[in-house]
């Protein structure tokens, strides 16, 4: 409804507060079109924000779970806000996790990375460095290029300024040109409990 309004009077730039303004005065017709406004759409309404809502909680429990099944320590999101982080992942690591290399779904593979910086064993084969990540977002979405490169952009560069490297899940998959998008997160739509190794 709202971007409705500001597609036909351009003059309004906010449309939320006259129409606010005009359900306080009672405008009878005008909560009749809101409510049906609401009822009929599925991407901004505010039950399809819940829907997300929900759906993002529920894939940070997953997470979660994942992390508790094989032992790893991480503090959550609420436990960060309690400590006075105000921009925080979804889980912070305080011991990094060490991931060996192995394939993103239609990206890159890790492996690449790894040869541009590898150890020489005791018997002098080189061996692949493990990628360290310090922290794990969940997306509870398909990660798109443009979502990636612009919406989510800010937030995960400012987990890696903050933080070190990291992780980022689109649980229903992503377009195969964002896993090279940002070079200190990784992407991956599952997670990688195989790939995880001892530092």
């Amino acid at each position: 409804m709202k971007m409705m309004v500001e597609e036909i009077f351009p003059q309004v730039r906010n449309a939320k507060k006259p129409l606010v303004e005009a359900m306080a005065r009672g405008d009878d017709r005008l909560k009749s079109d809101i409510a049906r406004c609401e009822a009929e759409d599925v991407d901004y309404a505010p039950f399809a924000d819940r829907i997300r809502q929900m759906a993002g909680l529920e894939y940070e429990y997953k997470l979660q779970r994942e992390l508790c099944a094989i032992g790893v320590l991480f503090q959550h999101e609420v436990d960060l806000r309690a400590s006075g982080f105000h921009k925080t992942p979804d889980v912070l690591l305080p011991v990094p996790l060490g991931l060996a290399s192995w394939r993103t779904p239609g990206g890159r593979e890790e492996e690449d990375r790894a040869e541009e910086a590898t150890t020489t064993s005791m018997n002098g084969s080189a061996q692949a460095k493990p990628v360290v990540i310090r922290w794990i977002d969940s997306k509870a979405m398909f990660g798109d290029f443009h979502t990636h490169t612009s919406s989510n952009k800010d937030q995960l560069q400012g987990y890696v300024n903050r933080f070190g490297p990291g992780m980022v899940i689109y649980w229903f998959g992503f377009d195969p040109k964002v896993a090279n998008a940002f070079p200190d997160v990784i992407v991956t739509d599952h997670f990688p409990s195989d790939a995880i190794i001892a530092l």
